[in-house]
């Protein structure tokens, strides 16, 4: 795979970006995403992060301002060109009934198909094998999908956006709905996938932690506006967790896995002398 053109250029740029829905509003958000580079989109229920992905995948339209990909603006760019440059695999976990991890994983060729011919070619096969292998999914992909674990359709759902060959995956809560196991085991494998193929990955995480543990770069909402964003050991402190949280707590380092300690430790003794 060969992901990027000129690094100096990111990924995904917004300037001004303004967005309303109902009562929530996204306000004059400026972010870039580095090139081939894990970055995470944290911050506090309800703070806009589902959202911007959605903005940055062009599922949704801003009101004003404007999302670039590559440089380019995104909303000029037709939609089967778009599902070439970039992927994204939201929240939903429905897939159409009765299909093998490879029958799945075939749907991410769709943009390269005719709509007149549906049959695999030799290049989208390779695509396809290419997926499974980098997902570990190869070794069940004639099992049906319905009769995996938990993450083990996980896995099978990235696959089919790797499938597509795009430079840019956009995950919006990969590790919903999985044990703590599958869930370190996915980012593992997202972890891998960047270092091997270079691909930018961008994912919406509710672990704080994790976030900062499996990214390059993070970007943090509140409220609706950006907080923070840069490089995850330098902004994940006690100010940043006031800040973006609300949170008084300390942070410390264990092997490199950050540690997040309320210092409202008066409360937590309480509670554990009433077990």
């Amino acid at each position: 795979m060969t992901y990027g053109n000129d690094p100096e250029v990111p990924a995904l740029e917004c300037r001004g970006l303004h967005y309303q829905h109902g009562g929530f509003r996204l306000n004059n958000i400026e972010l870039k995403v580095p090139r081939g580079q894990i970055t995470t989109i944290v911050g506090p229920n309800g703070s806009g992060k589902s959202t911007l992905l959605r903005l940055l995948s062009g599922l949704s339209v801003p009101e004003s301002g404007k999302v670039l990909i590559d440089g380019g603006e995104l909303r000029s760019i037709p939609r089967r060109k778009l599902a070439k440059l970039l992927a994204m695999l939201p929240q939903s976990k429905q897939v159409p009934e009765n299909l093998t991890v490879r029958e799945l994983a075939a749907y991410g060729r769709s943009p390269y198909q005719s709509p007149w011919k549906h049959r695999a070619s030799t290049e989208d096969d390779t695509w396809i094998d290419r997926a499974l292998e980098l997902t570990g999914t190869a070794v069940y992909a004639d099992r049906m999908f319905h009769t995996l674990s938990g993450g083990e359709q996980q896995r099978a759902r990235i696959a089919m956006t790797l499938a597509q060959n795009t430079d840019i995956l956009l995950l919006d809560e990969p590790t919903t709905f999985l044990d703590i196991t599958h869930q370190f085991d996915l980012l593992g494998m997202l972890a891998s996938i960047n270092r091997e193929t270079g691909m930018t990955i961008v994912m919406v995480l509710h672990d704080l932690p994790q976030a900062a543990a499996f990214s390059h770069h993070m970007i943090a909402l509140r409220q609706g506006t950006l907080a923070a964003a840069g490089n995850p050991r330098q902004l994940l402190d006690t100010a940043f967790l006031q800040k973006v949280y609300a949170l008084d707590a300390s942070v410390t380092y264990v092997e490199n896995y950050p540690v997040i300690i309320p210092l409202q430790t008066n409360l937590l003794t309480t509670w554990r002398n009433e077990l």
